[in-house]
């Protein structure tokens, strides 16, 4: 059981007085009303031990009022010390950022040019300088478009990762932590968004500093938060419509030809390979809910909707039907054209979304890739589920009455994929590609492995 500290205080307060009460009531009484068989000597005794108690009592009384009240003052101020004004809000953060040795994580809403603000150059200066001691800096802002040129000026002249925070735009918080020990807090009052913080504290208390570590590391991980390039690829293409690549050009600090390749809109694509069976579409899955939750616009496409037309049209040559209602692909052609099908998909599809999971099984992801690419379709990130044959056919067979639109004949399983080429793929490819070994598919282990794969994307692009 808790129990509130000041009613314990109280508690105790009240149980002295009370025993005190009752004792100095036995010591008159038997003093000076003859109460009980007390001899002659014991009477100066007791007078002097009531003087004593008495003296105990006051002097607890005034401790209690005094002394106590400013304790638990100073106990509720603990490692908390208010800054009386914003410049001293500014040099507290610059000499803490000057003071570290590990890491700095700053947390807030938008990084401004050193020629906008006398504070601003004096942040970014201390940082710079920290960053050139090869101390990890990691910074926060807000996820719009007027975040980029402070952001772009400081990632080009220091080796300083920045990440977009949409939820960051709505803060009233600001928050500066060093080495995981110390925490400058910012925080506004006014609503108005233009207005700049108005009360600043010091904090050095161990327990408030890793909350707000925890925050900072939770949200820099977050699926909604975005790299300096992935805002770049995702907020430039419709401000180059508008206004045009010189004027955009301007506006954020970067030459036109940098520009140029943000123009057309370009999702980013994960190409999600291995065998039937392996757990593409649960891992594919999860991804896009992993990105919607966070207001991303995803995709998921796949071949499936082209071999259920082939296998369901006019009979062909390029396939036969399997004892096990499955069907074996004569012609391996057949896989091309549904790679160029897929792409189709893609360019179709790249205005709305923000990331497309492209899911493939095949035998030769080499020239799978290959036929992507000329297709107008280039993977951002590869990720290839290694599951041993044995276990992929058994999980392929096993769905069959579950999802036939899934279901893979053994016959076509034996043909095509008990082997592929993703040794000598994965040793000779320049492409960012991700091997995950023998993955326990379930939906949970799906929406584990989907974090980490958009963890990995983060970190590589």
């Amino acid at each position: 059981m808790i129990i509130n500290n000041d009613i314990m205080k109280t508690v105790l307060f009240y149980t002295f007085w009370l025993i005190y009460l009752l004792s100095s009531l036995a010591t008159l009484a038997m003093v000076f009303l003859d109460f009980g068989t007390v001899q002659a000597d014991e009477r100066e005794l007791l007078i002097n031990a009531f003087l004593v108690e008495t003296a105990v009592a006051i002097f607890a009384l005034f401790y209690s009022l005094f002394n106590l009240k400013n304790k638990k003052q100073q106990d509720s101020n603990h490692g908390v010390e208010k800054l009386q004004t914003r410049e001293n809000y500014i040099q507290a953060q610059v000499t803490a950022i000057e003071k570290a040795t590990k890491t700095i994580y700053f947390y807030i809403s938008k990084l401004n040019i050193d020629s906008l603000s006398e504070d601003a150059k004096q942040i970014n200066s201390a940082l710079r300088h920290a960053a050139s001691k090869n101390i990890k800096i990691q910074i926060l802002v807000g996820a719009t478009a007027e975040r980029l040129q402070g952001a772009i000026s400081l990632s080009n002249s220091a080796n300083i990762e920045v990440g977009f925070d949409p939820a960051l735009v709505l803060s009233d918080v600001t928050y500066l932590c060093i080495d995981s020990n110390v925490v400058i807090i910012g925080v506004k009052n006014n609503k108005n968004k233009n207005v700049k913080s108005n009360e600043w504290y010091t904090i050095l208390s161990s327990t408030m500093v890793r909350s707000l570590v925890s925050i900072f590391e939770q949200n820099w991980n977050s699926p909604a938060t975005l790299t300096l390039e992935q805002m770049l690829r995702t907020h430039l293409p419709s401000s180059i419509r508008a206004s045009g690549e010189e004027a955009i050009a301007e506006k954020i600090g970067i030459s036109v030809s940098q520009i140029a390749k943000y123009k057309d809109s370009k999702p980013f694509i994960i190409l999600m390979l291995g065998r039937p069976g392996s757990g593409k579409t649960t891992v594919s899955t999860a991804m896009v809910s992993l990105l919607s939750s966070a207001n991303i616009q995803a995709q998921h496409l796949t071949d499936i909707d082209f071999f259920y037309n082939i296998f369901n049209g006019e009979p062909s040559d390029l396939y036969e039907k399997t004892a096990d209602g499955g069907y074996l692909v004569k012609n391996q052609e057949l896989y091309t054209e549904a790679t160029k099908e897929v792409a189709k998909n893609v360019i179709k599809d790249k205005q709305n979304y923000s990331f497309i999971i492209v899911e493939l099984a095949r035998s030769d992801y080499k020239n799978t890739t290959k036929t992507l690419i000329e297709e107008g379709v280039t993977p951002d990130l590869i990720v290839y589920l290694d599951v041993e044959y044995k276990e992929a056919l058994a999980r392929n067979l096993w769905r069959k009455d579950i999802d036939g639109l899934h279901f893979c004949s053994e016959d076509e399983m034996n043909a095509t994929y008990k082997h592929d080429d993703i040794d000598s793929f994965e040793s000779s490819a320049d492409h960012n590609i991700v091997r995950i070994y023998n993955p326990h598919i379930s939906k949970e282990s799906g929406d584990i492995l989907a974090k980490n794969i958009i963890s990995v994307f983060r970190q590589s692009v």
